[in-house]
């Protein structure tokens, strides 16, 4: 408690320095903190408007209230509630957004929304559902749009949000007669001929799997129709066929509206039409086929049911072969028609679900589309005591992945995603940000990654009547208090974030790199950073005297750390080893010494350093790794390594490079092998590090000359003979090579995103660096190596490296074309570019079939000895490492991840002046102590699962925590 009055005393602190700063620097520079592209995102980061837009989310009856004013009549949603199933709450009221939409619109000014979705209450518009148009009804959606177009934000109109006008479903059952198709056709005519010169984007039906299954299969959601054994006390309906007619009508009545819209209005309106889905995403229960089909049937029964249709013009063929003769079927012009009538697709997704196998269903002969769809869904750890929805933002992601993949990648819109809380809990709704914090940078992924979506809409804009349960929860940025008479509008911290995305950045709640000004009424809400890990706000005026409220975010929000929730990550995200496993690297020269002891001949490193190449420094004790291993192994038990990449010395094994083994040499292996294996470490073996021996160098050139094949390969048969239990990674070959002194990958990426440069080569090449100069084929290694992702000049007569002080060895060099490298040569510092490596993976994924993948070194160079407090070691890892997580969950193949290095050894390119390791080794101490530094630390919690929350995180929150 003493610790968290302190740290908020100390960001109040700050934000009285930062209100004195001159506005024209960056938090950055007043900090003295580089960016982390990796986990920092903003409003920019994403296609401008109207490519690309946010907005919020309502619908008529949630909203409205006037349920009984101007000439309007009851829909279905006012039966239900006044039969008492929102336990006594009604729309009858609501939010009063009738008569106060002026004061909302202007919230939504306020808030920076891009765009509001909305619904047209059917009978607002036509009271008896056909027939005469309703002016005072027609008035007020005037009204409204003309006020939201006045203050540029964008119109998104919803045409059915569940409430059919009562006089149709009392008439002839509503959606499950094909009369519906001419009624619900010419109502939407009505819309466009009103409101279509200023409405761009039009939706024909919301979440019609849902309310047909709610609706007409269990039952439990207007029109209540349903039959035993499978609905909720009903008096009409039929649960089997029921819900298959009503889905059919309603994609009849969508194409009639669309095929309407297209042919008449669509060449003068330039607008665009499509239907919305509830969307779930699945994950199987267990790793078993069963429940992995399950999980693909359910994608089929609730999303496939309306999406096959559109965009096949046919239903899923298991939904086919199940429902058997009860799923209607689409005559040739039906399906010509439903096919392709739409120009976009709205999603509505909250959570994600597992899916398990009930194939015993199909014995039943009395089938409802659940018992057809023979799968047992239920969520994943829901905390029932708050109603709050896990976050799984991940989920959206892996959604929109599937659909890209499976139907043709259409326009999408995220119309409905928000978090579920219980009502007036609090204003400071942190689970909210971390939800939509969470989901917003996963969509950015996503399309990043190619997906075509359009637009986020939050749900909802106001607390309002919730279909489930009435007034008893909450999703809204802004609280109404239902007692108050004028129903005033307050926001939540939710709200106050939103209002960023039009004015600097997206995700207030998070490590920012500009401070983020917002005037109202006269005073200045800043964004605060203190380091990396402390975020809150501070509200004051603009003259005189600032007074400060100060809120420490915790880290989770900040950073994205730690469960898999999107946000945030831990070691139980990946899978368990052997699976996948977490490590760290060495090379043999750099770290064992002992260089001319127990038989070690010199290899090509050797001759190297004692030429003077390492500024005088040389690997003949380096970290003494040769004497020290059993400490060694000891740190790494500590840390929580689950694997140990090293490398081989071919002259400690064989002398000459062929010939004799080495008792000596074969013997410290085994020891180092043993001791790994002992401890449940993974023992990873590199054979070659670029450490050749000298004498084959100077027999016949080396790697020059083919017969270093023969010679390898009886090096590698010593190794495999007497090391059984090494995993052997040999790097890919090239040829033409005069000496093996450096390998490095110069990868291409087509990344569009705006903010950096992108690629548009016309054939993107692959190459080894091999040495300084030479240049080979790439084929997949083996292996990948990734330190640093840098700009490349396009040339076609010779490649321009710019800066090669950032080259380092081994390391995967991502190139951009038409732009130098941007970078600060006085740093040793790298920049830290982990939506690189997420790249790189992810074009290997594509374009060699998804090979299994090691991320042998990955890690951030540093001064040596500059402190142990190393900052931007943490975040790099972080960073590299949640954009791993993301690639892995977008089906990247790849099976393990090593830092570099475990300890600060020698580098290849200066020597013991830079540093890449967890560990410091004072070289002035005849004892070589192992110093862990901070880095260490965090990734040892990382590894042992612990959850990264306000105390323990990276950088200076994670230090302040130690």
């Amino acid at each position: 408690m003493l610790r968290l009055v302190l740290l908020k005393l100390l960001l109040f602190l700050c934000f009285i320095l930062i209100i004195s700063i001159p506005p024209n620097l960056s938090l950055d520079v007043e900090l003295g903190l580089g960016s982390d592209e990796g986990n920092e995102f903003k409003r920019d980061d994403f296609p401008p408007s109207p490519a690309f837009v946010f907005g919020a989310s309502s619908s008529a009856y949630q909203v409205e209230g006037a349920a009984d004013q101007d000439g309007r009549t009851p829909s279905i949603l006012d039966t239900y509630a006044h039969a008492g199933n929102f336990d006594g709450a009604t729309g009858d009221v609501a939010c009063d957004a009738y008569h106060k939409y002026k004061e909302d619109v202007q919230l939504m000014v306020d808030t920076g929304l891009e765009a509001y979705r909305f619904s047209i209450s059917w009978s607002r518009l036509i009271p008896n559902g056909r027939g005469p148009v309703n002016p005072k009804g027609l008035q007020y959606y005037n009204n409204l749009i003309d006020q939201l177009i006045s203050k540029g934000i964008q119109p998104h109109v919803t045409l059915h949000h569940s409430d059919l006008p009562q006089a149709l479903e009392d008439e002839y059952g509503g959606w499950v007669s094909p009369r519906i198709v001419k009624d619900f056709t010419a109502y939407a005519n009505v819309c466009f001929e009103h409101f279509g010169d200023r409405v761009g984007h039009w939706t024909t039906m919301n979440e019609p799997n849902v309310f047909v299954l709610g609706g007409y299969d269990i039952g439990f959601l207007p029109p209540q129709r349903c039959s035993a054994p499978f609905g909720v006390n009903c008096s009409r309906g039929n649960s089997t066929i029921e819900p298959y007619m009503a889905i059919h009508n309603i994609l009849l009545a969508h194409a009639s509206a669309a095929t309407l819209y297209k042919k008449t209005y669509q060449h003068k309106q330039r607008g665009f039409i499509g239907i919305n889905l509830f969307s779930y995403w699945f994950i199987p229960q267990t790793q078993t086929h069963q429940d992995q089909v399950a999980s693909q049937r359910a994608l089929d029964f609730y999303i496939g049911w309306v999406l096959h249709p559109l965009v096949f013009g046919e239903y899923p063929q298991v939904m086919k072969k199940n429902a058997g003769s009860r799923i209607p079927t689409f005559t040739s012009a039906e399906s010509s028609k439903v096919k392709g009538s739409f120009d976009f697709i709205g999603l509505n997704y909250y959570l994600t679900l597992y899916a398990k196998d009930n194939s015993a269903s199909l014995d039943i002969q009395n089938r409802d589309c659940m018992a057809d769809s023979a799968v047992r869904i239920f969520p994943l750890d829901i905390d029932r005591s708050t109603l709050v929805y896990p976050i799984t933002p991940w989920g959206l992601e892996g959604l929109l992945e599937y659909i890209k993949q499976n139907y043709g990648n259409p326009p999408l819109y995220i119309h409905e995603n928000g978090q579920h809380t219980p009502r007036n809990s609090t204003l400071e709704d942190w689970s909210r940000i971390k939800y939509l914090h969470g989901h917003i940078h996963s969509l950015l992924h996503a399309i990043r990654n190619g997906s075509n979506t359009r637009g986020y809409f939050i749900w909802s804009f106001l607390d309002s009547l919730e279909i489930l349960d009435g007034y008893e929860s909450s999703y809204g940025l802004y609280y109404i208090d239902l007692d108050d008479p004028d129903l005033k509008r307050q926001p939540k911290l939710s709200a106050h974030c939103s209002d960023l995305w039009s004015l600097c950045c997206i995700h207030c709640f998070k490590a920012i790199t500009k401070i983020c000004r917002w005037p109202r009424s006269g005073n200045v809400v800043v964004m605060v950073r203190l380091g990396v890990e402390f975020v809150g706000w501070a509200e004051g005026s603009n003259g005189g005297g600032v007074t400060a409220t100060v809120v420490v975010l915790d880290t989770d929000i900040e950073l994205g750390l730690g469960s898999d929730d999107g946000n945030e990550f831990k070691r139980d995200d990946f899978p368990p080893p052997p699976g996948f496993v977490f490590g760290a690297s060495s090379f043999a020269y750099q770290v064992q010494g002992a260089a001319d002891q127990d038989g070690r001949t010199p290899s090509i490193w050797d001759t190297y350093a004692h030429a003077g190449n390492y500024h005088g420094a040389t690997g003949d004790v380096a970290c003494d790794e040769y004497h020290k291993y059993k400490e060694g192994v000891q740190v790494m038990l500590d840390t929580g390594l689950e694997a140990y990449r090293f490398s081989i010395s071919w002259s400690r094994l064989i002398p000459i490079g062929r010939g004799p083994v080495n008792p000596k040499g074969l013997q410290y292996y085994n020891n180092l092998i043993d001791q790994l294996i002992s401890k449940g470490i993974q023992p990873h073996v590199t054979l070659h590090h670029s450490d050749l021996p000298q004498a084959l160098e100077d027999e016949y050139g080396g790697w020059f000359s083919p017969r270093i094949v023969k010679d390898f390969t009886a090096y590698a048969n010593v190794c495999f003979e007497h090391c059984y239990t090494v995993q052997a990674n040999l790097p890919a070959q090239a040829a033409g090579v005069y000496r093996y002194q450096s390998i490095g990958l110069l990868a291409y990426s087509s990344n569009p995103n705006p903010s950096r440069p992108s690629c548009y080569t016309k054939s993107p090449r692959f190459l080894f660096w091999l040495g300084f100069e030479s240049f080979g084929v790439w084929r997949v290694p083996s292996r990948l190596n990734y330190y640093i992702t840098l700009y490349a000049k396009d040339n076609s007569a010779a490649l321009e490296i710019q800066n090669r002080d950032y080259v380092a060895d081994a390391a995967i060099h991502y190139f951009c074309t038409h732009a130098a490298l941007e970078s600060n040569t006085s740093l040793f510092e790298f920049p830290i570019t982990p939506w690189g490596l997420e790249g790189l993976v992810e074009y290997i994924k594509q374009n060699y079939g998804n090979p299994p993948l090691y991320i042998h070194e990955n890690g951030q160079r540093t001064q040596r000895n500059s402190t142990l407090e190393d900052r931007s070691r943490i975040k790099y890892l972080h960073g590299h490492i949640h954009s791993l997580l993301h690639a892995i969950r977008n089906g990247s193949n790849t099976r393990g991840y090593f830092t570099w290095s475990l300890l600060d050894s020698l580098e290849i390119l200066d020597g013991y002046k830079s540093s890449f390791g967890l560990y410091y080794i004072d070289l002035d101490d005849p004892d070589l102590k192992r110093q862990p530094k901070f880095s260490a630390h965090w990734y040892s919690k990382f590894l042992k699962n612990k959850n990264f929350t306000s105390s323990h995180s990276v950088a200076d929150g994670f230090i302040t925590s130690l």
